[in-house]
């Protein structure tokens, strides 16, 4: 009985010293210093997503949209909720093409607000196409097709 009792006492002595060693493999993985870098970077990204909180966008200069219309158009992914992805994304990013507007230009005003500035096209000509009015901008290019005149 004895012996029974070493040798299940060996055995759990074996396999805590094997889990102590794995414990010791996956520690040195994880250093202090690399847990400290990334709580680190995970602090400055949630800073980075609280302080530059989109609470206001401010549209200027258009006459063919609303506020909201160009807002909704323009706004189309979660991330478009802080203020510099959105700025980065619309003023260094593909430029979306809207009707009637010729270009867009932003400035952010302070962390939490941009404006856009809108140049609208010129339209110089429409034309009734099989039912469907077609509106020309000074280049000659379709601005935008309508049923409605």
């Amino acid at each position: 009985m004895r012996e029974a009792r070493s040798s299940s006492t060996a055995s759990i002595c074996s396999l805590i010293s094997s889990q102590a060693s794995s414990i010791s493999q996956i520690s040195a993985v994880i250093s202090p210093k690399r847990s400290i870098i990334a709580v680190s970077i995970l602090a400055i990204v949630l800073f980075f997503f609280i302080k530059f909180r989109l609470d206001t966008i401010t549209i200027k200069g258009s006459t063919y949209y609303s506020e909201q219309e160009l807002i909704g158009r323009l706004k189309d992914s979660p991330l478009d909720s802080n203020t510099l992805v959105f700025y980065m994304k619309h003023r260094f990013g593909e430029q979306k093409r809207i009707p009637y507007i010729e270009e867009l230009h932003y400035e952010i005003k302070d962390t939490h607000t941009i404006e856009i500035q809108v140049y609208e096209k010129i339209l110089v000509g429409c034309v009734k196409v099989m039912g469907q009015y077609m509106y020309f901008d000074k280049d000659g290019y379709v601005t935008d097709s309508t049923q409605d005149r």
